[in-house]
């Protein structure tokens, strides 16, 4: 007879495929000594015993309102030489409803927070999002949860999709694993529940000519900021103590425009970011900040371009970008920076910067410059406060240009002669473009005379984070 394995039931049943075992025991590898691990739906007991089987030193909660399918999972699993009798426990009741008991219940009061977990309950799309709802907050920072039946068309899981995305999106999630019908979707280490305002939301606010600021806050900008000095971005850009300084400062002397971190940024150094901001009491109010991007890669930014169409609109960037006043919307002015190392000669790009605005009549300035670009918003922003609508939209427009500024762009994964043709609605500006006012980096400023307010060298006086390795800054990498 053949040993009861997690895989054997999978063959047997067909509850779960011998992939998708491999797929839950793959991310039970990721808890944490100790951990906790709670399986939302009995079945066969595969799931259970994929679980035991991978971490028989994690606690194990498996909850089914059906007492049959307890029974049964139980059965399967006591035929095993999995070691399951000390961390292994059974709920019987219905999952929103152990839910809301989890911090109380006598059963798993204590248990604390949620390493990793596994719906596969009622696939109804109302009863999943509640699901969802109830449980979420009880999973870790940086813990998992993963669904099954995602993407099975036959009712009644045909909905799970359309529910989980729902929440991705809601949540700026993104899932890490998908495995035939089981996906996973890891939980940030820090900003879990940032928003993402949509982009009918800038759209209404240039419509309505009411200025804002947006600032995109990248890993490269995080990765300058955790100290990771002598390192560079994908632009080539250095990351020097004097960029490091800058950044902080942007941050310690919040104002108020939109300070948006990415996805990637997130993900990748959400546990860091959550112990900087903690370290130095940055009070900075924090949404998403990939609106622009998704827009851009999912054909939708024509709404945008076209209100960017009806305005008077500059331009902070390096020189391949003025193709912007040919391809996608006219430019009343361009100030030219270096590809690199723009911070160098900030105070004089900043100075080019106002007077281009002051001579233009400037309403809305876009800006692409990497780390450098959120120093130069912020200086612009100090010194006309909301006069002028200014956006960070780091490489929207580089692919759809031929340039291949990011990773993204590099690996062929997007058609960016088709997202052009699609994000301007095949609607190419009309006549002969105009001469573009220039201001080339390295020319002396006009008129530009500084405030009163505090000088650069003033601000930099402030402590600054440590460089990496130093304390206080949290462990490397991975």
């Amino acid at each position: 007879m053949s040993e009861i394995t997690a895989e054997f039931l999978a063959k047997k049943y067909h509850m779960l495929s011998v992939g998708e075992v491999r797929a839950l025991k793959k991310m039970a590898e990721r808890v944490p000594e100790g951990g906790t691990i709670v399986n939302i739906g009995a079945g066969s007991g595969t799931s259970a015993l994929a679980f035991l089987e991978a971490r028989p030193d994690c606690r194990m909660f498996t909850i089914d309102k059906r007492k049959g399918k307890l029974i049964a999972e139980l059965s399967a699993i006591s035929g095993t030489s999995c070691q399951w009798q000390e961390n292994y426990r059974q709920i019987k009741g219905e999952s929103v409803e152990v839910a809301k008991g989890w911090n109380t219940d006598w059963r798993f009061a204590g248990t604390g927070l949620i390493d990793l977990l596994f719906i596969d309950d009622d696939h109804s799309p109302d009863y999943l999002a509640e699901e969802i709802e109830a449980w979420e907050d009880h999973v870790r920072d940086g813990g998992m949860i993963m669904f099954h039946d995602y993407g099975t068309v036959h009712p009644p899981h045909a909905a799970v999709k359309a529910v989980v995305d729902a929440w991705m999106e809601k949540r700026g999630l993104r899932k890490i694993l998908r495995e035939r019908f089981t996906v996973a979707v890891p939980i940030p280490a820090w900003g879990r529940y940032l928003e993402q305002n949509d982009l009918d939301y800038y759209v209404q606010m240039l419509a309505e000519g009411k200025p804002f600021g947006f600032s995109r806050f990248s890993d490269g900008e995080w990765l300058a900021l955790l100290g990771h000095i002598g390192q560079k971005n994908s632009n080539g850009c250095t990351f020097t103590l004097e960029v490091q300084d800058a950044l902080f400062q942007v941050l310690e002397n919040y104002h108020p425009y939109e300070h948006t971190v990415t996805r990637i940024a997130r993900e990748k150094l959400g546990a860091e970011i959550g112990a900087f901001i903690e370290e130095y009491g940055i009070a900075t109010e924090w949404t998403l900040g990939n609106v622009f991007e998704d827009a851009m890669k999912e054909g939708r930014l024509w709404p945008l371009i076209n209100q960017l169409r009806s305005k008077r609109v500059m331009y902070v960037g390096p020189a391949y970008l003025k193709q912007i006043h040919e391809k996608f919307f006219r430019l009343v002015g361009y100030v030219e920076i270096p590809p690199q190392d723009a911070i160098k000669e900030r105070d004089k790009i900043v100075a080019n910067i106002i007077d281009m605005m002051a001579e233009t009549d400037a309403e809305v300035i876009g800006f692409s410059g990497g780390h450098h670009a959120k120093v130069f918003i912020d200086e612009v922003w100090r010194l006309v406060t909301d006069q002028v609508t200014l956006i960070d939209f780091g490489s929207v427009w580089d692919g759809m240009l031929g340039v291949k500024s990011r990773k993204y762009i590099r690996q062929g994964a997007y058609d960016f002669e088709a997202l052009f043709e699609k994000n301007i609605r095949g609607r190419p500006l009309d006549g002969e473009s105009p001469p573009l006012l220039e201001c080339a980096n390295g020319l002396q400023p006009i008129s530009f005379e500084k405030t009163s307010q505090p000088t650069l060298e003033d601000k930099r006086a402030s402590p600054r984070p440590a460089q990496r390795g130093q304390a206080g800054l949290g462990g490397p990498l991975e």
